[in-house]
Formats: structure tokens, C-alpha cells, sequence
């Protein structure tokens, strides 16, 4: 199951999702921090996404794309056929024209069927657009 929580709620979730969120950032190097994607996601700049019972992800607005920020956890990848339709129904609520991600090579392979492709380092969505 995906669900995206309000805002209202972020702060009821975030014990559970922030060390999954804080091993992602490690992993990128930490460009970003828990605490600004808490921050970001209180205060409706970000969205916070649960995915499944183990994992979830940050979704912000960057220019016409959104973009999944971090995304951690285990057990996701069941759920990328459900998650993909949620990204969407997103970006396009928030004005956007695509989707993208900056993620490690194994994405490149489970999204592509998505209509996900590499421009630049990102992998990026605009065929829904």
C-alpha cells in the first residue's frame, strides 16, 4: 500500500520513516538531512509518502519536475507498480510535468519500464505529461 500523509500527520509518522530516510541521505552523501525533509514536509513544501509497511520517500516540487528527494526503506520495490501512479497523481497536483530521481544504477533498470530514462544523472518521467 502507498499512501501519502498531510502534513498534519507527518510528525505522528516520522519516528517510524526518519531511519530509513537518514540511511538514504547517508548513502548519497548526505546532500540532504532528516531534519530538513521533516522541516520541508511539516510545513507542505515536501510530501511524505509511505510505502508499504517498511519504507516511504519525500517528493518536492524543483522547477516542472517532481522530485523524489530520498526514498528509504526495505520492501519498495513490490510496490513500484502502485508507487508510480501516486508519483504522478502528485507532480501533476502540484503542477508538474514530470518525475525524476537521482538514484543508484539498479533504478535505472526497474523504472525504465515506467517510462523512466536517464537524461543527465537523473532518471526522469515526462511521458505522462
Amino acid at each position: 500500500m502507498v499512501t501519502p500523509i498531510k502534513a498534519t500527520r507527518v510528525g505522528f509518522h516520522w519516528p517510524d520513516v526518519e531511519p530509513w530516510l537518514l540511511k538514504a541521505c547517508k548513502r548519497t552523501g548526505d546532500v540532504e538531512s532528516t531534519d530538513r525533509l521533516r522541516r520541508k514536509c511539516l510545513a507542505g513544501k515536501a510530501a511524505l509518502i509511505l510505502i508499504g509497511d517498511d519504507a516511504a520517500c519525500v517528493m518536492e516540487k524543483e522547477g516542472d519536475f517532481a522530485h523524489i528527494t530520498s526514498l528509504g526503506g526495505t520492501g519498495f520495490l513490490q510496490h513500484v507498480p502502485e508507487l508510480i501512479p501516486v508519483w504522478k497523481q502528485i507532480a501533476g497536483v502540484i503542477g508538474c510535468t514530470g518525475l525524476s530521481l537521482k538514484g543508484r544504477n539498479g533504478w535505472e533498470r526497474v523504472l525504465k519500464p515506467y517510462g523512466f530514462k536517464l537524461n543527465n544523472g537523473f532518471l526522469e518521467n515526462t511521458s505522462w505529461a
